[in-house]
């Protein structure tokens, strides 16, 4: 290759946008299991890589033209996610990159890539691209993307959310299927939205559960800056958590928002460290222009915390340390407002204790800063200490 560098006015090279170059490389079946040594321990490579690409032009405008092709690629990262096959075929002429013929699978699904992408001065992209998984789900993105202008829709067509659990690891299922198309006009900086988004028989299995989360339903628009959740619905046997409300963004970060959720008979647990049941919850976020509030009131069931405390752990080891000031942001903008009420089936049931408490408590302050205000009594109980009670 030939190019032609000058200096600039701090007196370093740099490559002169008009600066005629002229090249090829060439690359004929390359084993990619040569590279395994740079990828993560464990990690696992095969497959063979093809380039031929010529360019004779300037530095900002190469006019490259040639191919590329990957064959019977294999790639494992993640034994639970299992391997990545693909084999694939493109070309490139000029601005243009176009991926002629794809097939491949992740998660045992069949998948096949599509479509062509121009590159403007590496400043101004153009996309047409499509992906069908398992000949079913059929995801699309054409537009125009660049730092002025944004023209982007991107759509989305029955796509099976379990193709993402092995992704989330604080799931142990998840399924339901997902339809969306979002289109995005304006410019990065202040970009104009508008679509939805969609997801029913949503099934998910968080781990503090002890079932899963069935039949589901969200349901969510885009209109200018503004994110409306118009139901988020999840059940599980007697219980459900219901969402709804809006949110308004602007230049990257939220301006305002009025979001509220019920929750009935919710359970929740730490394998020997507490279990909890919600027997109901009434919680909203609101507020603007820099100033939030997160409040509600929560009726706690049956809860118990059971982890076994070392109480050697907290002598001689307590400090006082200078606050530091926090950044700005979301929730140093926020103030709690949340109410515990009318529980009185809490216990301490661990090696320190096995104590009932009776809780009417307020939680004020911020999320960072906490402050309670009210009345803990216990009903009945005992104290041991030193084996004794």
């Amino acid at each position: 290759a030939i190019v032609q560098m000058q200096k600039d006015s701090t007196g370093k090279f740099a490559l002169l946008p008009t600066s005629p170059i002229e090249g090829k490389v060439v690359a004929n079946q390359f084993d990619l299991h040569s590279a395994e040594a740079v990828l993560p321990k464990g990690a696992r490579l095969s497959g063979t890589a093809s380039l031929n690409l010529g360019w004779n032009g300037t530095v900002e405008k190469p006019n490259a033209t040639g191919r590329f092709d990957l064959d019977s690629l294999h790639f494992l990262l993640n034994p639970k996610v299992g391997p990545v096959t693909l084999t694939l075929h493109g070309s490139i002429r000029g601005p243009a990159i176009r991926i002629d013929t794809s097939s491949g699978t992740l998660l045992n699904q069949p998948f096949a890539i599509k479509g062509s992408v121009n590159v403007q001065d590496w400043k101004k992209f153009t996309t047409d691209i499509g992906l069908t998984v398992a000949d079913s789900a059929h995801l699309v993105a054409r537009g125009i993307v660049s730092s002025g202008q944004l023209d982007l829709t991107a759509e989305v067509q029955r796509l099976n959310l379990a193709l993402a659990q092995p992704f989330v690891s604080s799931l142990s299922e998840l399924s339901g299927v997902l339809d969306s198309r979002i289109t995005l006009k304006g410019s990065m900086n202040n970009p104009n939205t508008s679509g939805f988004l969609s997801v029913n028989g949503l099934r998910f299995h968080p781990a503090m559960l002890d079932s899963a989360f069935r039949d589901g339903v969200i349901r969510v628009n885009f209109a200018g800056n503004t994110v409306r959740v118009d139901t988020v619905l999840v059940k599980a046997q007697y219980r459900t958590v219901f969402a709804s409300g809006n949110v308004v963004l602007g230049e990257g970060s939220i301006s305002s928002a009025n979001l509220s959720t019920v929750i009935r008979h919710l359970p929740l647990s730490s394998e020997d460290n507490f279990t909890a049941r919600i027997d109901s919850a009434g919680i909203y976020f609101r507020g603007g222009q820099g100033s939030y509030t997160l409040g509600g009131d929560v009726i706690f069931g049956d809860s118990r915390l059971t982890e076994d405390l070392d109480l050697t752990s907290f002598i001689g080891k307590q400090s006082v340390q200078r606050a530091t000031s926090p950044k700005p942001g979301l929730l140093q903008q926020t103030k709690l407002n949340l109410r515990i009420r009318g529980s009185d089936s809490l216990w301490v049931d661990n090696n320190l204790a096995k104590l009932r408490l009776h809780v009417e408590l307020a939680i004020m302050g911020s999320p960072s800063n906490p402050i309670p205000n009210g009345m803990v009594s216990i009903p009945e109980g005992n104290i041991y200490y030193l084996d004794r009670e």
